[in-house]
């Protein structure tokens, strides 16, 4: 039974029809809806975002096939999704040398996440995906990829090559290993996860289980670390007490 407090269709009609005059006649108020609107979808796709990085974070941490650097029992990890090609993750890349530097007690996976290939393009962003895990093999991961992130761009295959050996690497046996079936199961489940839980770009960093999407400051980064490790110790605390 309708309630006398609701409009009949007639009333409706008027409604709609003064306020689609009134639009009409204030089209500036039009940005500003958008503006609200655009504010609300990014708050929900935040809000999913983080729910999924809760749900997938020991997955995320511990896919046993990134490339972890620093102490790899620390209770800290710090996760950088990163693509060679992205100018963003070059300009980013100095705050994470000294991070990884002056934080030798945090546990640093490193994500192949190629996404910035050109269709019809030589794919650059996967050859150095595959490089790079395969100079790990060699135990030089860290040598190629401080170089190629202080290499003129663009990033070309010759570049990549004349990297590898800059670093030391055995060539005959990167590019052999570059094929190795755990490289392209690397790079598959980080294309997979990242799709699954709504990460779309490069520079995506996870630390301590909060993420932090684009360019980033070593100031920002740094103040994550220390707010994680905060957290960190109170869990563990919480748990040696039975607090938790």
């Amino acid at each position: 039974m309708a309630q006398e407090s609701d409009f009949t269709t007639a009333e409706e009609q008027a409604i709609q029809a003064l306020v689609r005059e009134y639009i009409l006649s204030h089209p500036e108020i039009i940005p500003e809806a958008i503006a609200i609107l655009q504010q609300r979808e990014e708050l929900a796709r935040r809000i999913a975002l983080d729910e999924a990085i809760v749900t997938n974070r020991q997955r995320i941490e511990y896919d046993g096939l990134s490339i972890v650097v620093g102490d790899p029992s620390s209770a800290l990890t710090f996760v950088e999704y990163y693509d060679y090609r992205c100018p963003f993750c070059y300009e980013n890349h100095p705050a994470i040398q000294r991070l990884v530097s002056e934080n030798p007690d945090v546990r640093f996976v490193f994500k192949q996440f190629p996404v910035k290939d050109i269709p019809g393009e030589y794919p650059v962003s996967l050859l150095a995906a595959k490089m790079a895990m395969a100079a790990e093999m060699q135990g030089k991961f860290l040598t190629f990829h401080d170089t190629a992130f202080i290499a003129e761009r663009p990033l070309r295959e010759s570049d990549l090559l004349a990297i590898a050996e800059m670093a030391g690497i055995d060539m005959g046996r990167l590019l052999a290993d570059m094929d190795d079936p755990r490289i392209i199961e690397s790079i598959r489940e980080n294309l997979i996860m990242a799709r699954n839980v709504g990460i779309t770009g490069t520079p995506t960093f996870i630390i301590g289980g909060q993420i932090y999407e684009g360019l980033q400051s070593y100031q920002t980064l740094q103040q994550a670390l220390d707010e994680a490790w905060s957290r960190t110790r109170t869990t563990a605390e919480a748990k040696v007490t039975g607090q938790e």
